[in-house]
């Protein structure tokens, strides 16, 4: 009990940093996405979407090359929407 107050106490503690105040993110340039499922073709997506160029990587080619499929069909729906 006195551990998680310790943690809860230190949590708190952190979001006060005066540094934090005026920090930024550095800007995203690239990103990679491990793993072509359904998730990561969807990830793929939205980097693509926003400008970042993106790499989509998979334990096989084939699932590369359906990841790829399914971030272009993605892509290719938004466009036919006028997104």
């Amino acid at each position: 009990e006195a551990a998680l107050a310790h943690v809860a106490r230190a949590e708190q503690e952190a979001m006060r940093l005066p540094e934090l105040e005026t920090a930024a993110p550095p800007p995203v340039e690239t990103a990679a996405v491990i793993g072509a499922g359904a998730m990561g073709a969807g990830i793929a997506t939205c980097f693509a979407a926003a400008g970042v160029p993106v790499t989509l990587v998979d334990l096989a080619q084939d699932g590369v090359d359906r990841g790829l499929a399914a971030a272009r069909a993605n892509l290719d729906g938004a466009v036919a929407k006028g997104r």
